[in-house]
């Protein structure tokens, strides 16, 4: 939608939008906003909400006081960066948006149809037994460090009891964090790197929970 408000233009026009898109959207594929004549703090933001890890995207209210943040500062003309960005190339936008016809491919069918969902099925399920390892991966961006053999196990291990003890089980115990977190430390793993991983898990489990509560809410509002 992002895409499709600021470019005037259906997302992905040089590709056909038949069954085989979607599961290339699943794998990370996303419209190029690059070349858009909008400031690059907004591209920027576009690119988080984006994100294929949920972890990386900001929530709905960091949204929302960025934007109105935003909108403040450019009614009020602040000296910021962001209202620099756009003041430096609103007209520039005012001519892209006057000029660009909206684009629909030849391909899109812009009513309901049903969707093969077998192969999207299949990749969703191929990305949950893939899900450990990309996991481990993001913990080793986080930490800055590669993790192998044993390491690599108690890691993973910790990382699934922390995100069951913080989603509120009762199976959990402080013994258990705590047994983990000395056996982490027997493999000469620091403590600021198992605060990391605890932060890690922390904002994924809060993620989780604003993403349940908003759909309670849209539920609810139907």
């Amino acid at each position: 939608m992002a895409y499709e408000l600021f470019a005037n233009a259906f997302p992905y026009t040089d590709l056909p939008h038949d069954d085989s898109l979607a599961p290339k959207i699943c794998q990370g594929l996303r419209p190029n906003i690059d070349k858009l004549p909008i400031p690059q703090l907004l591209k920027n933001l576009i690119k988080k909400c984006w994100d294929s890890d949920p972890v990386k995207r900001p929530s709905a209210k960091e949204l929302e006081k960025t934007i109105n943040d935003w909108y403040l500062e450019v009614v009020y003309r602040k000296d910021t960066c962001f209202c620099q960005q756009y003041l430096g190339i609103r007209e520039e936008y005012n001519t892209f948006s006057q000029t660009t016809p909206y684009q629909v491919p030849p391909t899109v069918n812009i009513h309901s149809k049903l969707i093969n969902t077998k192969q999207i099925a299949q990749l969703f399920q191929e990305s949950e037994e893939q899900a450990p390892e990309l996991e481990i991966k993001k913990i080793e961006q986080e930490i800055n460090q590669p993790l192998t053999g044993e390491l690599k196990v108690l890691v993973s291990n910790f990382l699934q009891i922390y995100k069951k003890r913080e989603r509120g089980s009762k199976e959990v115990t402080k013994k258990n964090i705590k047994e983990l977190k000395e056996k982490l430390r027997a493999e000469k793993f620091e403590d600021k790197n198992i605060e990391k991983i605890i932060d890690y898990c922390s904002r994924l489990v809060k993620l989780e929970q604003e993403q349940l509560q908003a759909q309670v809410e849209i539920n609810t509002n139907k």
